[in-house]
Parts: structure tokens; C-alpha cells; sequence
């Protein structure tokens, strides 16, 4: 016969670790990551005929690379500088195996998140 003490031990470890999963599962990618996806979409970006006008801009801080979570399909956005205050901003899609693709470039006066 098992111990209560024992039967209780394991269902709070078994209670904790289901709690860490969850969490974990709404946890944001880590900064590399999320640089990871920016540098593969901002390449992707360049290298379509929309995109190629972005050659040599640098891409803005903002991003909502940080909010993917892995094996979810995703719309990447990241924001390229343009002349004056113009913003370029791109879209990238995520699909489920982690793959970035170019979806489109618009420009506007403000980075989209």
C-alpha cells in the first residue's frame, strides 16, 4: 500500500510540472529567436522582386517575432527604415514546420506591430 504522503507528493509534482508546460506553451521565443526570424524574413524580403527596392535599409527595432510560438503558422511583421519618415512594413509567414516566406511589403509614417 502506498503512502498518503507519497500519493500527494506525486500528485503536486505531477500538478507543478503540468502548470510549467502551460506556461512554457505561452512563453515568448527568446531574443535570438526572434532575431533568427527577422534576419531570414528580412532576406526573403530582399530577395522578392517587391522587396528589392529595401536592399541595404535597416530594419527597425520593432517586431512581433517575440509573440511565435513554434509549430503554429505565424504573420511575421518587421518594420524597414525608409527615407525621411518613411517605414517600409514587411510580412512574413510562418508555417508550421518553422519555413518563412515572403507575404508582402506596404510603406507607411509608422512601423507596424
Amino acid at each position: 500500500m502506498r503512502s498518503p504522503k507519497l500519493a500527494i507528493g506525486v500528485s503536486l509534482l505531477t500538478l507543478a510540472l503540468s502548470a510549467l508546460t502551460t506556461i512554457n506553451a505561452w512563453a515568448e521565443v527568446s531574443t535570438e529567436k526572434a532575431q533568427q526570424l527577422m534576419e531570414q524574413c528580412q532576406k526573403k524580403t530582399v530577395q522578392h522582386r517587391d522587396g528589392k527596392k529595401l536592399t541595404g535599409n535597416p530594419v527597425k527595432s520593432e517586431s512581433n517575432a517575440k509573440s511565435y510560438k513554434p509549430g503554429e503558422p505565424f504573420e511575421l511583421h518587421i518594420n524597414f527604415t525608409g527615407h525621411g519618415n518613411t517605414v517600409h512594413n514587411v510580412t512574413c509567414q510562418i508555417d508550421g514546420q518553422g519555413k518563412v516566406s515572403f507575404k508582402e511589403v506596404d510603406q507607411s509614417g509608422s512601423a507596424k506591430k
